[in-house]
C-alpha cells in the first residue's frame, strides 16, 4: 500500500457505538493539509448540481463527470485510496465489502438541511464514512449532525446524539432500517461532506 495513502486519515483513534445502531466517530480523521486541500478543491473547483426532495432535503451534489479530479481529489478519488478504505471499514464493523466504493460529495448553504432518514433501502450500500471539511465551523453555524436514538424518530427533536461536523472529522455508520440520523438547517457558512459508499462482498 502506498504510505502516502495511508497516512492521509487516522483509524487508530475514534469514538465507537454500538446503538442504536454500529457507528465511530474520528475526531482528527483527515490529515490537516488534505482537509484544506479538498476544503480549496470544494470552494473553487468543484461543479455542483442542486438537488431536493420537499420537505425533505436540499443539497448540492458535486458533478464528478464536470469536475476537475487533479490535486487531492486524485487521491482521494484513487481506486488505490478506496480499496485502503474498504480494508479499514472491514476491520471496524468486522464485515466483507465489496471492491467496489461509490463516492460523492455534498454542500449545504445557510436555509438547507435534511430530514430525518435511514439510508436503508435507498441503494444497495451497506455502510458509509463522511469525511467534514468546515474550517471553524461550531454550533451556531447550524447543520449539525443528529444520530436518533427514538425508534422511527419523526423529527430531530427526540431523543439524540449531535455532532458538529468539524473540520477533519468523520463519521462510519452501518446502514440499518434503524440507522436514522438527520442535519439540521444550515443558518451561516457552508457546509462540505465528502462521502464514502460500500456494498456488501
Amino acid at each position: 500500500m502506498n504510505e502516502h495513502v495511508t497516512s492521509l486519515v487516522n483509524f487508530e483513534s475514534y469514538e465507537k457505538y454500538s446503538e442504536p445502531y454500529r457507528y465511530f466517530i474520528g475526531a482528527e480523521f483527515l490529515n490537516k493539509d488534505s482537509a484544506d486541500a479538498l476544503l480549496e478543491w470544494f470552494v473553487n473547483q468543484a461543479i455542483w448540481d442542486r438537488r431536493s426532495i420537499d420537505d425533505f432535503y436540499e443539497t448540492f451534489d458535486v458533478n464528478f463527470s464536470r469536475s476537475p479530479t487533479e490535486g487531492i481529489m486524485a487521491i482521494l478519488g484513487s481506486e488505490t485510496f478506496r480499496l485502503f478504505l474498504k480494508k479499514k471499514m472491514e476491520a471496524l464493523f468486522d464485515c466483507r465489502l465489496s471492491p467496489r466504493v461509490d463516492m460523492s460529495a455534498h454542500k449545504l448553504v445557510p436555509g438547507y438541511r435534511i430530514g430525518v432518514h435511514t439510508d436503508h433501502g435507498e441503494q444497495p450500500h451497506t455502510h458509509r464514512l463522511l469525511i467534514q471539511v468546515n474550517s471553524g465551523w461550531s454550533p451556531s453555524n447550524g447543520g449539525l449532525l443528529f444520530v436518533l436514538n427514538t425508534p422511527k424518530p419523526t423529527s430531530i427533536e427526540e431523543d439524540a446524539s449531535v455532532y458538529i461536523p468539524a473540520h477533519q472529522s468523520s463519521f462510519a455508520f452501518e446502514i440499518t432500517p434503524n440507522s436514522y440520523h438527520a442535519v439540521s438547517k444550515v443558518l451561516n457558512g457552508v457546509r462540505y461532506t465528502l462521502v464514502y459508499s460500500f456494498l456488501p462482498a
